[in-house]
Parts: structure tokens; C-alpha cells; sequence
């Protein structure tokens, strides 16, 4: 997971590609706005696909608020 996040040599292209999506659908299922990214753009996603293959992220477990 760590070389996931820090997108080094021992990185999975296709799990930083999962991390991202996980981390975008999080931040808008919680209700947040995620920043853009500079790298693993929308653009780019068309490529890592033919790579990859298309990957779905389910959503996230919705916690309850404390208070």
C-alpha cells in the first residue's frame, strides 16, 4: 500500500490507478470535493485502460456521525 501511495518503483500502475479512484469516490461519498489531479488525469485514464482494463471502485462504507 505505502509504495502505492508515494508512486515509486515498487508501485502497481493498476492498484495507484485504483488507489486514486478510491480516494476521489471516498472524498465525494463523504461530501467533499477532491482536488484535481496532476498526473493521473481523466486523459490519461484512456490509456492506463488499454493497459489495464477498465477497474470499477465500490463506494464507500458510509460511517455515522458522532454528536
Amino acid at each position: 500500500m505505502a509504495d502505492n501511495l508515494d508512486v515509486n518503483a515498487g508501485s502497481s500502475p493498476a492498484q495507484v490507478w485504483l488507489l486514486r479512484d478510491f480516494l476521489e469516490q471516498a472524498i465525494t461519498d463523504l461530501g467533499g470535493t477532491p482536488l484535481p489531479f496532476t498526473v493521473l488525469t481523466d486523459r490519461n485514464r484512456q490509456q492506463s485502460e488499454i493497459w489495464f482494463g477498465p477497474r470499477s471502485v465500490p463506494s464507500t462504507p458510509r460511517r455515522e456521525k458522532k454528536g
